[in-house]
């Protein structure tokens, strides 16, 4: 369950239970990756994502993404070029999720389909062997903000 806190509506609490302890994790909207600009959008290599909507867009065509997919690939584009490990993705798009890693590559590999990216030559998400995973396209804000 989602839980606004007053005076900020763009910060949830969400209780999660890691190694057996409880805790308060919080999580800024999706949104805050583009704070201080006038668009709520940002474009990842060619693909416009609109994270309030969890939908990507390029040349006309509207994609809408899982839940759990727009987190992925958000979560990977707050951080362009940096390696995040599967560990590091369960906590932080399964927090309080029982899951096993398969659920990282099973999103992955969906999230390459829908980008249209060859696992060959990257030219969005990147596999580290043994590392993690990272992406590789350009990360900017959307200037052309469509409301």
């Amino acid at each position: 369950m989602r839980v606004a806190i007053r005076g900020q509506p763009n910060v949830y609490t969400v209780p999660v239970v890691y190694s057996g302890r409880p805790f308060v994790q919080e999580l800024s909207d999706w949104s805050q990756l583009m704070k201080g600009t006038d668009s709520p959008a940002i474009r990842i290599g060619a693909w416009r994502v609109d994270a309030t909507r969890e939908q990507i867009s390029k040349d006309g065509a509207t994609v809408k993404l899982e839940r759990r997919s727009m987190q992925l690939l958000l979560c990977l584009a707050e951080q362009p070029g940096q390696i995040l490990s599967v560990e590091q993705l369960l906590d932080r798009v399964w927090a309080g999720v029982v899951v096993t890693p398969d659920s990282v590559y099973h999103a992955v590999a969906s999230l390459r389909s829908i980008l249209g990216d060859d696992t060959r030559e990257p030219t969005y998400i990147t596999n580290i062997p043994r590392r993690g995973y990272s992406l590789v396209a350009p990360v900017a804000p959307d200037r052309k903000s469509v409301v």
